[in-house]
């Protein structure tokens, strides 16, 4: 959320609007719907996150996201197939 001057003085116009702001903690992971899988990935699909070449980490990062990836793929398919196979 911006606080600068400008988004305050436009405050009152949205709010007449029926727009408002919400504001959010600086640091809010739990409202965050991507920390869950940067956790998952950083303790489960890392196991090694210490390099001493930055390519090494990028490789392991590229590796583990798609590693990832592909298993959010598969669950989500067959949650698609559950929800089809109910209704």
């Amino acid at each position: 959320m911006h606080t600068s001057q400008p988004v305050q003085d436009a405050i009152p116009a949205l709010e007449a609007a029926n727009v408002f702001f919400f504001y959010l903690p600086s640091y809010s992971p739990e409202l965050s719907e991507i920390e869950p899988i940067w956790k998952a990935v950083k303790y489960h699909e890392m196991p090694v996150r210490s390099h001493s070449q930055v390519k090494d980490l990028k490789s392991a990062v590229d590796e583990a996201l798609t590693k990832k990836a592909k298993a959010l793929l598969v669950v989500q398919q067959e949650t698609t197939k559950e929800l089809r196979t109910a209704a």
